[in-house]
């Protein structure tokens, strides 16, 4: 099951999943990170409708710091990460956690559309330049030629490299679901401040 979430005052939308159904009629729990995305307040009215989105063929990543690009194995840890997803929307930021720090991401493109399930799909993922990420300056150089062998030739910056990261087995297709609204009051989940990890 999918949801779009809106923050009806603020026409943001993002799109999610269900961890499990425990909360009281007419109140659902959402990860903080997630009430970020939405500009969404404690106690504030917010709309679900039970979608149904494409899988993801494609998405492009854009860590906030450059310190995501020092971690030893970038791919494992995002596909790690992205186990707790089931979809993704251009617009969101996600958050990375290992060794003890939080990285955030923003999903700056994904296709076949905006919004892709990323349920047993094998979704190929691009890291765009982090926001802080500066162009080594470049040196004149002295000899000829030598202006084409500077700057990104010869492999690239570790900020251009993409990676496959493929979502394990874990959900079921059951037919196409109705579409439905329904309207909740929205509280933070009380045991989870970013993606269960």
């Amino acid at each position: 099951m999918l949801f779009k979430v809106t923050n009806m005052e603020l026409q943001r939308v993002s799109h999610c999943g269900v961890m499990e159904f425990v909360a009281d009629e007419g109140v659902v729990y959402l990860p903080f990170w997630m009430m970020e995305n939405l500009c969404l307040q404690e106690g504030q009215m917010v709309e679900f409708q039970n979608i149904s989105l494409p899988k993801g063929t494609f998405v492009k990543l854009r860590p906030h710091t450059s310190d995501f690009l020092d971690i030893s194995n970038p791919k494992a840890v995002l596909e790690h990460t992205l186990r707790n997803f089931t979809c993704l929307t251009v617009g969101d930021t996600i958050a990375v956690n290992y060794n003890n720090k939080k990285y955030l991401i923003d999903i700056v493109e994904a296709k076949p559309q905006e919004q892709v399930s990323i349920i047993e799909t094998d979704c190929e993922v691009d890291f765009a330049p982090p926001k802080d990420y500066k162009e080594p300056e470049r040196k004149p150089a002295g000899g000829a030629g030598a202006g084409a062998a500077g700057g990104r030739a010869g492999g690239g910056s570790r900020a251009g490299r993409a990676c496959r990261a493929g979502r394990p087995g874990g959900g079921r297709t059951v037919g196409r679901p109705a579409k439905r609204q329904c309207f909740f009051f929205c509280y933070p989940f009380p045991f989870l401040s970013s993606p269960l990890s």
